[in-house]
């Protein structure tokens, strides 16, 4: 499948977001550790889901290429993911 184009990346980026599939009981959960490091967002997310346990959905293709934060500490879930997009194009939707 062909990478989009920047500015189609651009229109996918802005009509697309995360969904992050938790409950609100999941949401208040313990902190975790985070080691997420600066990178490519379709690899740091997938390391976020498995440092979290918690399930993200995302269009790959589209945040191919977007650069994410590092993330380092203890924390919850969706702060870790916040903190990780922040600055970013991408945007944190919980279903």
């Amino acid at each position: 499948m062909p990478k989009p184009s920047p500015s189609l990346r651009s229109v996918l980026i802005g009509a697309l977001a995360f969904v992050f599939a938790a409950c609100a009981a999941a949401a208040e959960g313990a902190r975790k550790s985070f080691q997420l490091p600066i990178g490519d967002a379709a690899v740091t997310l997938k390391l976020f889901s498995e440092q979290s346990g918690e399930q993200i959905v995302f269009p790959v293709d589209a945040v191919r290429g977007v650069q994410t934060n590092a993330v380092n500490g203890d924390l919850f879930a969706r702060e870790a993911l916040d903190r990780a997009v922040a600055g970013t194009e991408l945007r944190v939707v919980q279903d």
